[in-house]
């Protein structure tokens, strides 16, 4: 079955299908979370229609018009006077023609912003299997959008995420981001692959697809309610997620997002924001879109955590690649210095990529080493590091050591082993 139109969900909500055509497109629905997000929409229209003609009638014992809308009296409202006057309106709900009913939901579902609850924005996003969007981060109001590097994001939730990265037009790189396994990020011309093995802090796998996340989860009483907007030339809900500190806009039929805009105060194109927008949900994404390359046959470099497994392998390749000593300083303007003493582990310059992954890891451990150093100075622990005079010839030397929020301190020798003692 093809995707029914809107108004198809809106006479299913009514009743007025046969019983077989109903049961094929509640099967359908349970299958297109497009069509499901349709289905939610036609019925809370539905529930919302049958309160406003129970006030109708009620009104037409009381001979008082009433908004069931807002609960108001509609008195000075033109509606009102033709509620007064046009005898259809007096009557019960049995006996409005259903085409009446159909525009009387199509009106509400689509003409007015009032009727949808953050709540069923949530229901669409969590019955949505994938998404593709364009990602750009660190907008700034003065640059135009061909000045911005983007991504786009390949959503699934049966592989994970993928980023193709593009800088000026030109693809610059591809990040995979497994539901199980390493990230991998690869060249335009997959030269060399960066596997990155934590699965915490900033290298979390769940990263990519946090805002998903937040949106899917976050408490509804938290959004501002939704008004009607354009956004992008069509149509939109907009929705302020305060908490989030972000703005959305989904489309009125689906209430899927069309753009969603993070950063300071939550306004569209403000200074240093994040935006996602060309959204296309529920495409048909083919297995091989998320096929990464073959480690064994790539030069590729691997990403240490940022954690102290991390920092002590960086530690033990800088020292196998120098003959046992370790950087003089892990301040992190000294990396260039650092990484000069590294020469004859990069060897010659080659163009099968192998030079510029050697210089890629180096420049990873270095990096993890003074970051993991600047964290414990940040952090008000204390660090004291003895690397320009400490070599593995003496393993038994104190290297580093450092105060830990418990009030233990932590050392670590030349021998690179790590020991927790009592301060």
């Amino acid at each position: 079955m093809n995707c029914p139109e809107e108004t198809i969900w809106i006479e299913l909500s009514l009743g007025t299908h046969d019983t077989e055509t109903a049961t094929a497109l509640r099967d359908h629905a349970d299958n297109c979370t497009t069509c499901a997000a349709r289905k939610t929409a036609a019925d809370h229209e539905h529930d919302l229609l049958n309160t406003w003609h129970r006030t109708v009638i009620a009104e037409h014992q009381s001979q008082q018009p009433i908004d069931a809308l807002n609960g108001q009296s509609m008195t000075n409202i033109r509606l009102a006077d033709a509620a007064r006057t046009s005898q259809p309106w007096r009557q019960p709900l049995t006996l409005l023609a259903p085409a009446a009913c159909i525009a009387i939901v199509a009106f509400l579902a689509f003409g007015t912003s009032r009727s949808i609850a953050f709540a069923d924005v949530q229901k669409a996003l969590a019955n949505a299997k994938s998404v593709v969007c364009r990602f750009r981060a660190n907008v700034d109001a003065n640059q135009s959008d061909g000045d911005l590097p983007y991504s786009i994001l390949t959503i699934s939730p049966t592989h994970g995420v993928r980023q193709d990265h593009y800088v000026d037009g030109e693809k610059s790189g591809t990040t995979f981001t497994p539901r199980i396994g390493p990230i991998i990020s690869t060249t335009p011309t997959d030269t060399y692959v960066i596997t990155r093995q934590d699965a915490a802090d900033d290298a979390s796998p769940s990263r990519p697809m946090a805002w998903l996340n937040d949106l899917r989860t976050i408490a509804a009483n938290n959004v501002s309610d939704a008004t009607d907007d354009t956004i992008d030339n069509q149509p939109a809900l907009r929705f302020d997620v305060t908490t989030l500190g972000g703005t959305l806009w989904v489309a009125p039929d689906t209430l899927l997002p069309i753009r969603y805009v993070t950063g300071p105060k939550a306004v569209h194109r403000h200074a240093r924001s994040t935006i996602y927008d060309q959204f296309d949900w529920n495409p048909n994404i083919p297995d091989d879109h998320f096929a990464t390359p073959n480690l064994d046959d790539a030069h590729h470099t691997i990403q240490p955590s940022f954690d102290l497994d991390g920092f002590i392998d960086s530690l033990r390749f800088f020292a196998t690649q120098t003959g046992g000593t370790f950087p003089a300083s892990l301040n992190c303007d000294a990396v260039d210095t650092e990484m000069s003493k590294l020469t004859d582990y990069f060897g010659p310059f080659t163009e099968d990529g192998t030079y510029k992954a050697r210089t890629q890891q180096a420049s990873m451990y270095l990096g993890t080493t003074c970051l993991f150093f600047k964290k414990l100075e940040q952090t008000d622990a204390n660090p004291e590091y003895h690397g320009h005079n400490v070599n593995t010839a003496t393993p038994d030397a104190l290297l580093m050591t450092w105060k830990n929020e418990d009030g233990t301190r932590t050392e670590v020798n030349a021998d690179l082993s790590v020991t927790v003692i009592d301060d």
